[in-house]
């Protein structure tokens, strides 16, 4: 009785040359995405704009990007001229990481002693960054740093705070 339900097994290779077809199968993967432009509006209304700045600026790839920008957005945003407006917009098309570099760290300094909420003490920020040309020079990127130096953007605004 137990015969019936027995069965063999035979082990069937899915690749007879497994090094060749590896090498076929990396061949079709698409390119890395690290290149694409992101995408230009051309045709949004003002109104767009704003709710879709908003939102970037809400919901970045890290919580102290989130933290500073939507605080930002919710202060200046309807403040903006059309020239800072897409300033902005550009900027935020930059990395997180890049951004906040840019406008928090003004280099180790050792006279800028801060307390850390676990009682140790910061010097400084621990290296500078600097902002790259294109950037230095441009007036959103000085109203972020003063936004950042007075810090009021300790928490991210509700949503009717825009």
């Amino acid at each position: 009785m137990l015969n019936r339900f027995t069965r063999t097994y035979t082990f069937r290779p899915v690749f007879r040359n497994f090094s060749t077809s590896f090498i076929s199968l990396n061949a079709h993967r698409p390119p890395p995405l690290d290149n694409i432009m992101p995408i230009r509006r051309a045709n949004e209304t003002q109104e767009q704009k704003l709710k879709r700045l908003i939102y970037k600026s809400r919901k970045r790839g890290i919580l102290e990007m989130d933290i500073i920008l939507s605080g930002f957005a919710a202060e200046y945003l309807n403040k903006l001229s059309k020239e800072d407006l897409e300033k902005y917009d550009t900027l935020l098309d930059e990395l997180d990481w890049n951004v906040y570099r840019w406008i928090t760290d003004d280099s180790a300094d050792a006279s800028k002693v801060t307390n850390t909420p676990n009682g140790q003490e910061a010097v400084g920020t621990g290296g500078g960054v600097d902002v790259p040309e294109h950037w230095k020079n441009e007036n959103i990127i000085k109203m972020l740093k003063e936004y950042v130096n007075r810090g009021k953007g300790l928490k991210v605004p509700e949503i009717y705070e825009y």
